[in-house]
């Protein structure tokens, strides 16, 4: 029997199929799927058949998507679909994929589905499971190998099959394409030679005269039997050897005779020594150094991925672009001499390129074949706040730990919140070793003693600052972890897990390891945006010369070579530890002891905020101390660091006579970015500021946004529409500001907001960011009601809460003292909500200056009769535990 309902189609612009007849028709624009879904939501008890003609893969599948969510009919280039049953599972990610692609009867929608799928399982592999867990997944969604047609040709495929050889091929050419960051393609000009290091290395350098590359795997001997006998070889026959490391530390631990730089210039014997060690950004920076270098016929370089990557590094080698280029040409003079021995177990495909090209010299990849054999290194995968917990449970259990951690330093500090996690609060039984501490005399004492340390103290904390080089030969722990956050090369991630030599279990977690990653790897893009970087600090930038300079081609690449590496960081990673020959395994999860890690780690960042409140409410840093701070020429003790922030802190906001309000504008503040929203509204006000580069061009941008979408400076109230977004757009993309006389492509100067792409497509993706990053500010998007062109537009505005704090805060650091006034008053009336009624102003009052005077003494003065908040987080103990005895 057939119904007499008329069935509903709802059809993508530009359809080509035939609906039948007495049937409904909705029809929406490409633009309109989110007023699709809209529509769906709201009729979720009608049965529709959504219909699309199309070869636009994105398109066909987003639609797949949604008649999949709701469980609908769908029809794609006249291949019919149903979906009312399956839809309603609810199913997410690769699973929804699963589904889709055993159901796709034609091989377009087939092949769309399977490129989805790859990259939703290439996001899981290996970070959950590996790729025979990931095709025996796929081999099973597959109820039958059922035959699919090939478009315009007279053949059909087998569904599950084809899936499988796809799969496998894709894992294959990654797989390939990461072995690339971390080891050299062979060739006629890369040639591969096994010999002993101890008893064949200086007589095989002596007859070959190209470039040695000690790559063996960590612990082979490459510094130890390679590095080290040459340099010793090379300074005993006068060949004046050049020894370059990364870092300065790793100097130290390789020469720290008069053959250390640093000591050769403090006795003013450099030109003396039969041969100098210094790190890559003294050599090919210091004027010193070139007259040595013209006498060297040698050059010796360790950790060189390390080495080539500070060119890449906007603080290190010089800072600006323009100075990178010649420091990197320097580094290539030097791998120009007679002689050249370079170590580093990942030595990459692109260094040996780079090599050849521009050395025209062959690269011999050299193996040990007499070292010491280590055990498998097991690497461990384990969730994160798991892997927290079990760290508290190890220390609990008295277990030696190491533990690599390259979380963030600065601002809320996870890398202190975890170490106070894991040893309790406890600091007599660890060591947060990084490049603060390691500058301190008790730091210098620890790298010198390490080994001992390693065994008297319990648990051991590393930043990336001891990753490189740094090897612990004969120490063993209980227990090495690496908790990645991704702020470090995968490379680097690798260094960490052979640092102890001994240990062959390692557990390893990242933090949001499914989160994806965009860095550009388009080469001419890069190169855009490394001269957009300069421009915007310089204007001395002559843009034409650069695109010509093949230095400068050089640090485009390795700056691609990384973004490669950080694209896909975990997976990359974890691929890394197999190909190098390690065992990896997935630990299993316990959601009880993953549920107590994360509340153990949120305490903790609880601790160093509350700990960082201590120091600015009850720690007054006198401007004497402050100047003393300052004036000194090297680095500063954790301590003097402390005081130089709270100092500036306390006076950028003027709160000496305010210290009641430290709470609130700590909070307002989010360790700076707060005083940043606030300079930026000063540059959109028109307000003067510093008279950088960088400044004029954000206060150009800021004048056209308000004149653009309307708004008036001092109020922000105004509304926007949707067509003031895209005339903003416009502008960023076709026209030019005029700075200091020259007209330059605003395009070119977006980089002044980095966080910040310019959208087409989506315009107001592109206002949102800049208005958070720089101002702090939300934007809230309200829908109108009347239809324009077939469309309904938008309106939009600034969030209240915000809005209000930003002007508030703007007047409180004004240099107008009644502004200024009147923001303190209005602050003490926001944090004591119980102020007598005659401190607090009325809405619309607005006193003289006098009269606001004596308001704000007044209610400064009850507030601090009535309250002793904040006071130190240590105090507030010793009030607790005295409180005890009564």
């Amino acid at each position: 029997m057939i119904s007499d309902i008329p069935l509903t189609y709802i059809c993508i612009e530009n359809y080509s199929s035939t609906i039948p007849d007495n049937s409904i028709i909705e029809e929406f624009k490409v633009h309109q799927l989110s007023q699709l879904k809209e529509y769906l939501n709201n009729n979720k008890d009608t049965e529709f058949i959504l219909l699309i003609d199309s070869l636009d893969n994105e398109l066909i599948f987003s639609i797949a998507q949604i008649a999949f969510k709701f469980c609908q009919k769908f029809q794609v280039n006249g291949f019919k679909y149903d979906f009312t049953e399956i839809g309603i599972s609810g199913l997410k990610n690769f699973k929804e994929l699963l589904v889709l692609i055993d159901q796709a009867k034609d091989f377009f929608f087939f092949e769309t589905i399977l490129n989805k799928l790859v990259l939703s399982l290439s996001r899981y592999v290996p970070i959950m499971f590996n790729e025979r867990k990931a095709l025996d997944i796929v081999a099973g969604a597959f109820l039958y190998n059922h035959r699919i047609p090939l478009q315009n040709k007279n053949k059909t495929i087998r569904a599950k099959d084809f899936a499988i050889s796809f799969i496998t091929q894709f894992f294959s050419t990654r797989k390939n394409r990461v072995k690339k960051l971390i080891s050299a393609e062979e060739s006629q000009d890369v040639i591969r030679v096994e010999l002993d290091f101890k008893a064949e290395l200086i007589e095989f350098i002596g007859k070959n005269p190209g470039v040695i590359v000690l790559d063996g795997y960590v612990g082979s001997g490459k510094t130890k039997d390679g590095i080290i006998p040459c340099f010793e070889y090379f300074c005993d026959v006068k060949q004046k050897p050049i020894l370059i490391t990364p870092f300065i530390a790793l100097t130290q631990k390789l020469i720290d005779d008069d053959r250390n730089y640093k000591v050769a210039q403090e006795k003013n014997v450099l030109n003396q020594q039969p041969g100098i060690a210094s790190c890559v950004d003294t050599v090919t920076t210091k004027r010193a150094f070139i007259d040595y270098i013209e006498m060297s016929n040698v050059a010796l370089i360790d950790e060189y991925e390390e080495c080539i990557n500070a060119f890449t590094q906007q603080s290190r080698a010089g800072g600006s672009l323009e100075s990178r280029i010649l420091a990197i040409k320097e580094f290539f003079k030097l791998l120009s001499k007679p002689q050249v021995i370079i170590a580093d177990a990942l030595f990459s495909d692109l260094s040996a390129k780079q090599i050849v090209r521009m050395t025209e010299k062959k690269v011999f990849l050299l193996t040990n074949t007499n070292t010491r054999h280590y055990d498998t290194k097991e690497i461990n995968i384990i969730d994160e706040s798991q892997h927290t917990a079990n760290l508290i449970k190890e220390r609990e259990e008295g277990k030696s730990i190491a533990l690599f951690n390259d979380s963030s330093q600065k601002k809320k500090n996870k890398s202190l919140a975890l170490f106070k996690t894991v040893t309790g609060g406890n600091k007599d039984i660890g060591e947060n070793v990084n490049a603060k501490f390691l500058k301190t005399k008790r730091g210098k004492d620890y790298l010198i003693n390490i080994e001992e340390r390693l065994q008297s103290i319990q648990v051991h904390q590393f930043s990336p600052s001891i990753t490189s080089g740094h090897s612990f030969e004969n120490a063993k722990m209980d227990s090495v972890n690496i908790l990645s956050s991704k702020t470090i090369l995968p490379t680097q991630v690798i260094q960490s897990a052979s640092r102890f030599r001994l240990n062959n279990q390692i557990s390893l977690s990242f933090n949001n390891p499914f989160m994806l990653s965009d860095y550009e790897t388009d080469l001419e893009t890069i190169k855009e945006n490394l001269i957009s970087e300069e421009v915007v600090n310089s204007k001395l930038v002559k843009r034409d010369e650069l695109l010509n300079c093949e230095y400068f081609q050089l640090i485009t690449e390795r700056v691609k070579h990384n973004n490669l590496m950080r694209n896909d960081h975990c997976s990359n990673t974890i691929l890394m530890f197999e190909m190098l020959g390690c065992e990896v395994n997935y630990s299993p999860i316990n959601c009880i002891s993953k549920k107590s890690g994360k509340q153990s780690l949120d305490e903790g960042l609880e601790a160093v905020s509350f700990e960082r409140l201590d120091r600015f409410t009850d720690n007054a840093v006198s401007e004497q101390t402050y100047q003393s701070i300052i004036s000194r020429k090297h680095w500063c003790s954790p301590k003097e660091d402390q005081n130089k922030e709270v100092y500036e802190f306390i006076n950028q906001y003027g709160l000496n006579e305010h210290r009641l309000l430290i709470d609130y504008v700590l909070e307002f503040d989010r360790f700076g970015e707060g005083f940043k929203n606030l300079i930026n509204y000063k540059l959109l006000s028109g307000g003067k500021t510093e008279e950088s580069r960088n400044c004029k061009i954000k206060q150009l941008f800021f004048k056209k946004m308000i004149e653009i979408l309307k708004l008036s400076s001092d109020s922000l109230s105004e509304v926007w529409y949707t067509n003031d977004l895209k005339a903003l757009i416009d502008f960023f993309q076709k026209r030019v500001f005029i700075i200091d006389g020259v007209p330059e492509p605003i395009a070119t100067l977006f980089k002044v907001f980095p966080y910040t792409k310019i959208s087409v497509a989506q315009p107001l993706s592109t206002v949102k960011s800049i208005f958070k990053q720089e101002f702090g500010l939300k934007i809230d998007k309200i829908k109108l009601t009347k239809i324009i062109d077939g469309e309904r537009p938008y309106k939009f505005r600034f969030s209240e809460p915000e809005k209000k704090e930003l002007l508030l805060m703007s007047d409180l650091i004004s240099d107008d003292l009644y502004k200024s006034k009147l923001s303190f008053l209005k602050l003490y009336i926001i944090n004591f909500p119980d102020l007598p009624r005659d401190f607090v102003l009325n809405e619309e009052e607005k006193p003289n200056i006098e009269d606001l005077e004596r308001k704000l003494q007044l209610a400064k003065a009850w507030a601090e009769d009535n309250y002793d908040y904040p006071v130190a987080h240590e105090t507030l103990k010793i009030i607790d535990e005295c409180s005890s005895y009564f």
